[in-house]
């Protein structure tokens, strides 16, 4: 009995996925209604397995906005960073190739131009935002990089390790400015003053 359930719901995937309409919308945007008003109950499954606004493909560990809100910057277990239209819910730009570990914590800059990232992998990445570009890489933490925030003038990076450092970084030469030790437990939140 569940095998037939099972084949008919693969059937109706299927369909799906050769229709034209379907296809354009990329499953981003709303819903066409047909998708919407499933029948049989198999909204959820069809959402479950399609749905691609807001996704990952492990949990996301982290997300930030841009300073005007339109966008957001998200993070996973799955090594992506993702960067979403908010009004939307659609998926502007993916990095599947940036860090080779979990990423941990991202941050927007004040200007939104820019995007810093830590990772599992022990590194901080700068991103350019329009082209998804990555502009550096900074390393100098021995355990992951847990968090990460922009000083309000963009011009300085802090990072918390797992190595229960923390770090100051310039952004534009990517030259470590300071380390501070004294935490017993990894850094998992940094924050900067208004001042800087």
């Amino acid at each position: 009995m569940m095998r037939g359930v099972w084949v008919g719901v693969l059937l109706a995937l299927s369909a799906l996925a050769e229709d034209p309409v379907w296809k354009s919308e990329n499953f981003a945007g709303p819903l066409s209604p047909r998708i919407e008003r499933g029948q049989n109950g198999r909204l959820e499954l069809i959402g479950i397995l399609g749905w691609r606004r807001w996704c990952h493909g492990a949990a996301v560990n982290c997300v930030a906005f841009s300073p005007d809100g339109t966008r957001a910057l998200s993070g996973g277990d799955d090594k992506v960073l993702k960067l979403w239209d908010v009004e939307s819910g659609k998926e502007l730009a993916t990095d599947k190739e940036g860090h080779a570990a979990a990423v941990h914590s991202v941050a927007l800059s004040p200007d939104g131009k820019r995007a810093l990232s830590g990772s599992g992998d022990n590194t901080l990445k700068l991103w350019d935002v329009e082209s998804g570009k990555e502009l550096a890489s900074w390393k100098g933490h021995a355990e992951w990089v847990l968090s990460v925030v922009f000083s309000p003038d963009g011009t300085r990076a802090l990072s918390g390790s797992y190595d229960k450092t923390l770090k100051l970084w310039d952004v534009g030469s990517g030259k470590e400015l300071a380390t501070w030790k004294g935490h017993t437990e990894g850094v998992w939140r940094v924050a900067l003053s208004p001042d800087g």
